[in-house]
């Protein structure tokens, strides 16, 4: 305890007078006993404790990125997946594998968005941000290596537009995110929820186990697979839209023909749906790309509110 005081008031504190803000931990895992022999005891959940509960922070909200630590550890840290291999197969099971820690009240699940261990090819990364668009964290990482790089502009320029694209997505979403964030800080509910939570007594909320409700509007479904080379086409694309309400394609404005879909998706689009009804909040778009700079951390002016007409209008904004 002593150490640990020292340790924070003389070492990290000076750093954070300094300007640092989020704390990114690494390592430091394991099960067993480590500490004078003390059974049961995880070094990951005792530091993510220490650094969260810092007097310093005071009123401020801390940040800290590091690794899962056990069952109740998901009131602490921002959780990230480790170094993942770039793969159909990991992009595949990760939005699966983020609605369903819900389950164990893991919310904030982040991810190193186009893998970690080598590059992707260009398509691959490009479905990995549409997917961390919609996911809790929007986060890219990868080992260093000069032949490793997620900087969007160094990818072939048929693929830049889109990955910036929806980069500037994720920023416009902001409102509509952190009114889910604060829906997770009141219930306890994640960002991110399996669709059996809202559809417990349905067979394909199961069944269709990579859609997922992103806030409590909005319906995605990750598209996982290379496109057909001869087509451009990634085809048969499964959907289910569940009962209760109408759906509507999040870009296009579309309506699904039925309540179970097979459909077709170029690599510039994806399937994302909202309510009808829905009143989602989201960022204008800036005059010029030097206003996107430090737009997450200032109170908007204005919002979008992207109103998606017919049913009962529903929605709600913090900001």
């Amino acid at each position: 305890k002593h150490f640990t005081s020292a340790w924070t008031s003389i070492v990290l504190n000076a750093l954070q007078d300094a300007g640092i803000d989020l704390w990114w931990l690494d390592w430091q895992q394991g099960e067993e006993g480590w500490m004078n022999d003390i059974p049961y005891t995880n070094p990951t959940f005792w530091l993510n404790h220490v650094f969260f509960t810092d007097p310093y922070f005071k009123d401020n909200r801390p940040a800290l990125l590091h690794r899962w630590g056990g069952l109740g550890n998901h009131r602490y840290q921002v959780g990230f997946s480790g170094d993942v291999i770039p793969s159909w197969d990991t992009l595949s099971y990760q939005p699966h594998f983020t609605a369903t820690a819900a389950n164990v009240g893991y919310g904030f699940w982040s991810h190193d968005l186009g893998g970690h261990t080598r590059e992707p090819d260009p398509e691959l990364y490009t479905r990995w941000l549409q997917w961390g668009a919609f996911s809790p964290m929007f986060r890219t990482h990868c080992t260093k290596d000069a032949n490793n790089d997620r900087r969007l502009w160094t990818y072939p320029w048929t693929y830049q537009n889109n990955l910036a694209r929806f980069t500037r997505l994720r920023q416009a979403l902001i409102p509509y995110l952190y009114t889910a964030a604060r829906r997770t800080y009141d219930s306890g509910l994640s960002v991110v929820l399996p669709v059996y939570y809202y559809y417990p007594e349905n067979d394909e909320a199961y069944s269709y186990s990579n859609q997922y409700f992103f806030g409590s509007n909005i319906l995605v479904s990750p598209i996982s697979q290379p496109v057909n080379q001869s087509t451009g086409l990634v085809e048969n694309w499964p959907m289910w839209f569940p009962p209760d309400f109408q759906w509507v394609n999040f870009f296009t404005g579309d309506l699904p023909s039925s309540s179970s879909t097979k459909q077709s998706f170029t690599i510039d689009e994806m399937p994302v749906y909202a309510q009808i009804g829905s009143i989602i909040p989201l960022l204008p778009e800036p005059r010029s790309s030097r206003d996107r700079i430090g737009r997450a951390q200032q109170i908007p002016q204005t919002l979008l509110l992207y109103t998606l007409i017919g049913g009962s209008p529903k929605g709600r904004g913090h900001v």
